[in-house]
């Protein structure tokens, strides 16, 4: 009997936790082919290969932090400008000037959160490949289905409440829960949970045969990094004496500190009275004590596996770091301005946009609504009196503007007439 799937992640995250699963199941082979069977070394090569993948997007991340600092303080005087001015027209200037800030330094509003957008589903694909490896691992289940395979009918009646004749019975779901069940997956089907003060050294014991002894042994083997043990928590394995187990969470919080330290002194070019002034930098500092007591809260009761590859991960981010923050202090902000705007502008132009397009539309649009202030300051305007006002806009704006017949702005007005005349 050979399943080739266990129960992978499903979802949004099932394509970035198989590719990634591939990634882990590569690692192992090769380490295998050496003789060395060791999910703990995968764990701590694991991370170096995505995070070599994910380079591109953290030196975009690391040009957007640059250049908000230098962004924020800006922002937060216009902020304190129209502070406590609720009106229409107050607002519209407030968001044209913060726009004019972005365009300025060539950057999207939205441009942090894109990186995060991008790397957030594979980071969290990644937990669930570390937390059910032989889900992901051909070689590691191999080691589950021997057990399986030896067991009889009242064992399986007895361990997962199935009545079958033989394990050959068994469906394929049925058979990948009873081995997320062995390996402790913390999300196995309710009706597949081991009775209490059962588990797989029991079990193993009391199927009593040496193919399954040597297949226990290698799963045992497998799962030892060091003095721990990869299924255990820490929180567990230091009930059992094994006190050194502390270390994972206190080494958790640790990385993920000194991590956020390094991150935030690119923002050193703001003030301190700056940064108190901006909400967002105030909740980034609270973040960065935050995030390290949490990390510490869950390596301490998940399964050491994950708070092993905690540390890896972030002992990496923190070098890769290091390097990005020297590489970017040998770069001048000048220079990563007129990159950030020349990319800007291409993106415009690939639109058929230009940036002293993009100035006289947003002139022309708070002319109007400031005419819609002025002029109507307590009636409301109808649909079609704006209508209106909106054509006399676009009137006197056309006429403002180049009448070469093969520019962009004349292109621009001649599909306007052609979709106004297909009304």
């Amino acid at each position: 009997m050979n399943y080739i799937l266990l129960t992978q992640q499903g979802g949004i995250l099932k394509p970035f936790a198989w590719a990634l699963g591939k990634v882990f199941e590569i690692i192992y082979s090769m380490l295998d082919m050496v003789g060395i069977e060791s999910i703990g070394l995968c764990i701590i090569i694991f991370p170096i290969i995505v995070r070599l993948f994910l380079l591109p997007s953290a030196i975009k991340q690391q040009k957007f932090t640059k250049l908000n600092a230098l962004i924020s303080p800006e922002i937060t005087k216009i902020q304190n400008k129209y502070k406590g001015k609720k009106d229409q027209q107050s607002q519209l200037n407030m968001n044209a000037e913060i726009q004019a800030v972005y365009d300025k330094y060539g950057v999207s509003p939205a441009g942090s959160c894109l990186q995060l957008i991008i790397q957030m589903p594979i980071l969290f694909a990644l937990y669930r490949v570390i937390y059910n490896v032989p889900a992901y691992v051909g070689q590691v289940k191999e080691y589950y289905l021997t057990i399986i395979n030896h067991l009889s009918p009242s064992q399986l009646k007895e361990y997962f409440n199935l009545t079958v004749d033989s394990v050959d019975k068994l469906t394929g779901t049925q058979i990948n829960n009873i081995v997320d069940s062995l390996y402790g997956y913390s999300r196995v089907a309710k009706d597949f949970k081991l009775p209490e003060g059962v588990d797989l050294a029991s079990i193993v014991q009391a199927i009593g045969n040496p193919k399954t002894d040597a297949a226990f042994n290698h799963i045992n083997q497998i799962n030892k990094f060091l003095l721990f043990d990869l299924q255990k928590s820490p929180q567990v394995m230091y009930s059992e004496g094994v006190k050194i187990a502390i270390l994972i969470p206190v080494l958790a919080g640790l990385t993920q500190f000194i991590l956020s330290k390094i991150t935030m002194s690119l923002n050193k070019t703001a003030t301190t009275k700056e940064m108190e002034e901006n909400p967002m930098m105030s909740s980034m500092k609270t973040m960065n004590y935050v995030m390290p007591l949490m990390s510490m809260f869950m390596t301490w009761g998940f399964a050491s596996a994950l708070g092993i590859y905690w540390v890896a991960s972030s002992t990496i981010m923190l070098i890769q770091q290091i390097g990005l923050n020297i590489y970017f202090k040998n770069i001048s902000i000048d220079d990563i301005i007129a990159e950030s705007k020349e990319k800007a502008e291409k993106k415009r132009a690939k639109r058929g946009f230009t940036a002293n397009m993009i100035s006289n539309a947003a002139a022309m649009n708070a002319s109007l609504n400031e005419n819609n202030n002025n002029n109507n300051s307590d009636v409301q305007l109808t649909r079609k009196q704006k209508e209106e006002q909106y054509e006399k806009a676009m009137e006197k704006y056309n006429s403002s503007i180049s009448s070469d017949k093969n520019s962009i702005s004349a292109r621009a007005n001649m599909v306007r007439d052609f979709e106004n005349r297909k009304k």
